[in-house]
This record gives C-alpha cells, sequence and structure tokens, in this order.
C-alpha cells in the first residue's frame, strides 16, 4: 500500500449543519484572519531506511484555498482577492516524528463575498524538485467576519456592547434641547424664588420690621425674615409647587422691601446677577413692568408739581411729596401714586427722567 497524507485534526471555532444539493452535512466554521490548524500526517510510510521515505524536513507544504464542490477534487481554485492572496499559512514538523507536522492557516477570504460559497484547502507536498509527492484536502470551511457570528452559531448570548455606534442628528438635537428646557426651568424655580422671599440681601437681619415713623428715616429698613414658598403636600425641592402664589401687589411689595434692604453699592451686581439667570422672557416681562412704573411715576410727578404750584398760588406751605410714603388722593389731585427714596433710588438712576426729578 502506497504511502498517503492525511488530516489528522482539523481546527474550527464551531460547526454548523448545512444543506447543499440536497445534502446535509457538517462544516467547519472559522474567522477571517484567525488562525487555525490542521495536523497532518504520512499514512503507510516508507521504512525510514529506504530513499523513498517521506521525511518533512526535506520536504515543502504548500496550501490553496478551493471553493467547495460535489468532488472535492474539482473544486475550482480561488484566486487573488484584491492582489492578495486568499490564505496564508506556516507549516511546522513534528519534534518526534518527522513525517507529522502542524500546518497553521489563516483565511483570508469571506464565504458571505464569495455568494455563499463554502471552502476547502487543498495541502500539497512537494519534494526537493518541486515535483509533488503527496496531496489531500481539507473538510468544508465556512469563513464568517466575527467573532460573534460564531457565538450565534453554538447558540450563546450575544449582548451588544453599544461601543461605536454613531448617534443620528436627531438624537443629538433632542438631548440639547432636553438640557435648554432642564436649565429654563431651573432658571424660572430660582426667579419664583426670589420673588417668594427666598433670596435676601446679603447683611441684612432675619426679621422684618416696619417703619412707622414718616417724618424721619434712619437708614434702610431691616430686610424680612427668610420664608419658604408655599409648598404642595409631597413636593420635593426640585418640584414647583402647586399651591397658588400671594397676590402681585403683595408679591412686588415684597420684591421692593428686599431690595431697598440692599446696600446702594450692591444693588447693580444684584440686578445683573437676576438678569443673567433669567429667561428671555422673565427678563422681557422686567423690562416691561419698569417701563410702566416709570411712565406712571413721570405721571404722577407732573400731577405733583401743579398741585404744588397751586398751593404756592394760594399761600399754602406746600412741600414736595419726594421722601413721603404716600401721596394720597386729598393732596394730590387725579393720581393716588406716591413713592419714597427707594422708588428714587431703583428708578430715577436707572432711566432718564424728567429734569425737575
Amino acid at each position: 500500500m502506497s504511502p498517503s497524507l492525511m488530516i489528522t485534526k482539523q481546527e474550527s471555532l464551531a460547526t454548523q449543519e448545512v444543506a447543499r444539493d440536497g445534502v446535509h452535512r457538517k462544516v467547519c466554521v472559522n474567522v477571517k484572519n484567525m488562525p487555525f490548524a490542521l495536523d497532518l500526517s504520512v499514512v503507510n510510510n516508507f521504512p525510514q531506511t529506504s530513499s523513498k521515505f517521506i521525511n518533512f524536513r526535506r520536504c515543502s507544504v504548500e496550501a490553496s484555498v478551493c471553493y467547495d464542490a460535489r468532488d472535492p477534487a474539482e473544486g475550482k481554485k480561488v484566486e487573488l482577492v484584491s492582489s492578495k492572496k486568499p490564505v496564508t499559512y506556516k507549516f511546522q514538523v513534528s519534534d518526534k516524528n518527522v513525517d507529522e507536522g502542524s500546518l497553521e492557516v489563516r483565511m483570508l477570504v469571506l464565504t458571505s463575498q464569495h455568494e455563499d460559497s463554502l471552502f476547502r484547502l487543498h495541502v500539497r507536498v512537494l519534494d526537493s524538485h518541486q515535483e509533488l509527492v503527496l496531496s489531500t484536502i481539507s473538510e468544508a470551511i465556512k469563513v464568517v467576519s466575527k467573532p460573534d457570528q460564531v457565538r450565534r452559531i453554538r447558540g450563546e448570548k450575544v449582548q451588544s456592547s453599544g461601543k461605536g455606534k454613531k448617534r443620528t442628528h436627531s438624537d443629538m438635537v433632542g438631548d440639547t434641547l432636553s438640557r435648554i428646557e432642564e436649565a429654563q426651568r431651573r432658571q424660572e424655580q430660582l426667579l419664583l424664588r426670589l420673588l417668594g422671599g427666598r433670596d435676601v440681601g446679603d447683611g441684612a437681619d432675619d426679621t422684618m420690621e416696619e417703619d412707622t415713623d414718616c417724618g424721619e428715616e434712619s437708614g434702610p429698613p431691616p430686610a424680612p425674615a427668610v420664608t419658604e414658598p408655599p409648598r404642595q403636600a409631597g413636593a420635593t425641592d426640585g418640584e414647583l409647587s402647586l399651591v397658588p402664589l400671594p397676590s402681585f401687589d403683595k408679591t412686588l411689595a415684597l420684591a421692593l422691601k428686599q431690595f431697598a434692604a440692599i446696600p446702594s453699592d450692591e444693588r447693580p451686581n444684584k440686578i445683573r446677577r437676576v438678569l443673567q439667570s433669567s429667561t428671555m422672557d422673565a427678563v422681557r416681562s422686567m423690562t416691561e413692568l419698569c417701563d410702566i412704573v416709570t411712565a406712571e411715576t413721570s405721571r404722577g410727578l407732573q400731577a405733583t408739581a401743579s398741585t404744588a404750584s397751586a398751593r404756592s398760588a394760594r399761600g399754602t406751605n406746600a412741600s414736595s411729596p419726594i421722601g413721603d410714603p404716600m401721596v394720597t388722593g386729598d393732596e394730590v389731585t387725579g393720581s393716588s401714586f406716591g413713592y419714597s427714596d427707594f422708588y428714587q433710588d431703583l428708578l430715577l438712576n436707572s432711566y432718564a427722567l424728567p429734569e425737575y426729578l
């Protein structure tokens, strides 16, 4: 019996049953460019004393890739792929027997890129004159691109890490809008707390006392006590209270008293910080409020000046209402408007009013 080349072991990452030409068979599954081994052995070799003895140390081993066919010997050879060989290999002779060895192979072709074709390895042994001595063909091989595909074939559960997945433009826009809405919500909460009495001037007292003496002023009145805004039962710090807020008159009066408690040199910085942390709608509302107050102040001052002139003509001792806490309708004809030094500091220094102020 003549010698023959046999593949004693063919490594694979998995095996899969496929049907080709009506025949079900198992094929070896390997990953592209991932090494696997073919163990080779010469069967029925000649005696070592014979000159015909096949010694792998005196021979060369070559491997090529062929398409799988019903008759393995008729499989067509796979040509170069993008100017590259479809397979790379390295053969190592066994330390124990010179007619045994291991062929390390890396497949560089994919089944999916060759119309779902299966492959086989054609292994040849050549002598020193490059003459064919022995040859054999491997089992059918399916080559996939990723190890996850092998795990799926094995039936293992593959979890997607999500790394490397590009975010769509709509996802990024949605995240940006969410951040803007959250920032606006926080700014609205801050504004409500400021109007509700949570922010007070630096260095102000914790109690609020009303000055009943209208004729003398001994400095700015004490700051009001820090009070928590109305809160619904079960509401957290990050949630808006559903309890109705105080009326506009009370809220504005409280805000004006707090402003009056702030030292004069710190007021611009306080107002600037509030405006910087406010939304555009809030800034527009503040601007509209100041415009209305300025207009009403000018109108009230004109009426006051007319009344003072009339009193002088009648010989009465009329005095300017500036500094009085309130000028009633009996004292100023057609107006119930009054303001104090606080209104002067808030409005007259911020807006260009008539020169007689």
